[in-house]
């Protein structure tokens, strides 16, 4: 007891260090103030404020081991009982003995878990100070593409784990593609253009998105509704514009001027890696109707289209055709080939009896009704497509060339603003998003 009354006498003198200031040369008389002192720790009693010894009314253990302090014997409502204090220092009545102990910390029964844990959102990395999240990588779509968890949920449905997978892995590099490269090139740009420069940019994007508002009606509210339709808002098609703007602006700059197709590449490639593709064989364009000979009616209706001059190619398109019809409409029964030497076409088709009749039509020939087993069939030749010469083969050459050389080109410029940016690793994020999507969307029995 004597070691606890001096504790606390310490404690008091320690508050009223903080309080009132200690003792010195300009201490608490100086201000006016009184020096606390071991007296004002007694009770006084009566006029002359003698101290009066408390003398201490013996704790009554409270039941439960829960502390009672409310030591008067008065009435009180349910509202005004004093809080009960529960643990140890209501087992000890208040007066707990707080000592260090050397050991491992004891913790209370552990809870029951309802359920396994559930991944409520992760923060997969940043691009330039920006977080990127799991719920908004997978949940939130864009305007032209709907989210990509409802993409993946819905291939687990119909793949099998390893396409599954395959699947997951391609779409989750190209979405985070499209997060990390506009965000890249955006702030290079800004950051490379000047102040003067900025502002004629943005406002040229208003002046867009002003004779957009016009185009709608002139109203504002008809601007919002008609954005609304792609779930955007004027101030996000405001800032898509502007972005696009300095991605354009950014890669014409660093990327665009330095791309170059001569004439002596388009040769080299013409004969050299593309040569298969444009030194071909004559190819003959065929068309091809079948129905079933026990359908008259289609039978007769496909007679009667030829017999009134309609084009080969359109008549194909009925649904009484049942060769290729279901494909789209520009191929329906077509059929290319390619023959080296027409004097001997050898086995164009699988039937005898249309291999015949291609070798007898001309170019916008038509066979009469051929029998073919159980169907009917009738044969035309829509064309002969020779290989192009150089000079007819050098504009889909060059615009080959240059998206290929584009892509790569692009590719390293972004390598190098990514080494420079802030930006978390790529394949550990690639990694992270796999695995929180097989988590989410791959069902438990496949994983």
């Amino acid at each position: 007891m004597r070691q606890g009354g001096s504790a606390a006498l310490v404690v008091a003198a320690g508050l009223a260090c903080l309080i009132g200031g200690c003792a010195g040369d300009s201490g608490p008389q100086a201000r006016g103030s009184r020096m606390l002192s071991p007296a004002d720790f007694v009770a006084s009693g009566g006029t002359g404020g003698a101290p009066v010894a408390v003398t201490p009314t013996p704790a009554q253990p409270a039941p439960g081991g829960v502390l009672d302090v409310n030591l008067a014997e008065r009435r009180e409502t349910p509202s005004q009982r004093p809080v009960e204090i529960t643990g140890p220092v209501g087992e000890s009545r208040g007066l707990a003995d707080v000592r260090g102990r050397v050991g491992a910390p004891e913790t209370g029964p552990a809870g029951t878990p309802v359920g396994g844990p559930v991944l409520v959102d992760a923060k997969i990395g940043e691009v330039n100070g920006k977080p990127i999240f799991a719920s908004t990588f997978f949940d939130v779509g864009s305007p032209t593409q709907e989210p990509l968890g409802r993409r993946l949920a819905a291939r687990a449905k119909e793949a099998g784990r390893q396409a599954w997978l395959e699947f997951a892995a391609k779409e989750i590099v190209s979405r985070l593609d499209e997060i990390i490269r506009p965000e890249l090139l955006r702030a290079e740009a800004l950051s490379n253009l000047p102040q003067e420069k900025q502002q004629g940019l943005f406002a040229w994007v208003q002046n867009l998105q002003e004779e957009a508002r016009r185009q709608s009606g002139g109203s504002q509210e008809a601007f919002k509704r008609k954005l609304a339709e792609d779930d955007l808002t004027p101030e996000q098609m405001l800032r898509m514009r502007q972005e696009s703007a300095l991605i354009y602006l950014e890669l014409q700059q660093k990327v665009e001027r330095r791309l170059n197709v001569t004439a002596r590449d388009i040769s080299q490639a013409y004969n050299g890696r593309f040569f298969d593709r444009f030194h071909h064989p004559p190819r003959y364009q065929f068309r091809l109707i079948m129905t079933p000979k026990d359908a008259t009616e289609d039978v007769a209706r496909i007679e009667q289209a030829l017999a009134a001059g309609t084009p080969f190619e359109d008549v194909a398109t009925l649904r009484a055709n049942r060769y290729k019809r279901d494909d789209d409409p520009a191929k329906a029964g077509l059929e290319v080939r390619e023959i080296a030497d027409p004097a001997s076409m050898g086995e164009v088709f699988a039937s005898p009896v249309l291999n015949r009749a291609a070798g007898e039509l001309t170019p916008g020939g038509t066979s009469p009704r051929l029998d073919v087993g159980t169907s009917w069939a009738w044969l035309h030749l829509s064309g002969i497509v020779g290989p192009p010469d150089e000079y007819a083969a050098q504009l889909p050459i060059e615009d080959e060339l240059l998206r290929e050389r584009r892509r790569i080109a692009e590719a390293r410029y972004l390598e190098r603003l990514a080494g420079r940016a802030s930006v978390t690793s790529i394949p550990q994020m690639r990694e992270q998003l796999l695995k929180i999507a097989i988590e989410r969307y791959l069902p438990a029995t496949a994983r």
